[in-house]
């Protein structure tokens, strides 16, 4: 069978890469800093429009660095639901959920401050070029509660919905079928089977389809 690995040396060498390391450490550390400056800096909105603008350029820096993690964390398990290192760093992430969650509702809660947003993100073009997303965190400050509830509902939503998807997506990935294909019978995994369904040929589509009854 033709291997369904693909090469993330763009990403990572590996998990215990020094590589990975400095960047998993460089990010738990950005986070407490980025905390401490979003506590400090969100108290007046005197120089609202320079704080909007270092706020974004943090948290666009801070955000590469999560997804370059986070891609090989995801990357890794959709060839290999039990790679345990992959496990570990996901979960390693999914544990500052909470405190990310923190990050974004004392933005939204410093943007419903500011009544003259439109003309503050006019006079930037930096800020301009943001500009759905500032008016979008505008809209979302109706909706939200403090900040101390959202991080529960973030802890939650990790160890609920997130834990959850992961076991079900590890019992689907391991998971094999029997199927009676034209060429012979094969044992597949469920995504392999449930693929078939865009076969060319109907009989095909048809064994797919009662594979998984």
């Amino acid at each position: 069978m033709k291997s369904l690995r693909w090469n993330l040396d763009a990403l990572y060498p590996g998990f215990e890469s020094q590589e990975f390391k400095d960047d998993f450490e460089r990010f738990e550390k950005e986070l407490v800093e980025f905390q401490a400056w979003t506590q400090e800096n969100f108290k007046t909105t005197d120089q609202a429009s320079e704080t909007l603008q270092e706020y974004l350029r943090r948290e666009i820096e801070h955000r590469k660095l999560i997804q370059r993690l986070s891609a090989y964390c995801h990357l890794t398990l959709s060839v290999d639901s039990k790679d345990e290192a992959a496990k570990r760093a996901q979960n390693g992430l999914r544990n500052h959920l909470g405190d990310m969650t923190q990050l974004e509702v004392r933005f939204i809660q410093f943007i419903k401050q500011l009544e003259n947003l439109e003309d503050l993100i006019r006079s930037s073009e930096f800020l301009l070029e943001h500009e759905f997303y500032l008016l979008e965190k505008k809209q979302e400050a109706d909706h939200l509660l403090s900040v101390e509830e959202e991080v529960v509902i973030a802890n939650m939503q990790n160890t609920g919905s997130m834990a959850f998807g992961t076991l079900q997506g590890d019992l689907t990935a391991n998971l094999m079928i029997e199927v009676d294909l034209p060429e012979g019978r094969q044992q597949l995994p469920l995504a392999a089977v449930r693929n078939l369904a865009y076969s060319t040929d109907a009989a095909v589509r048809r064994i797919g389809y009662d594979s998984q009854q």
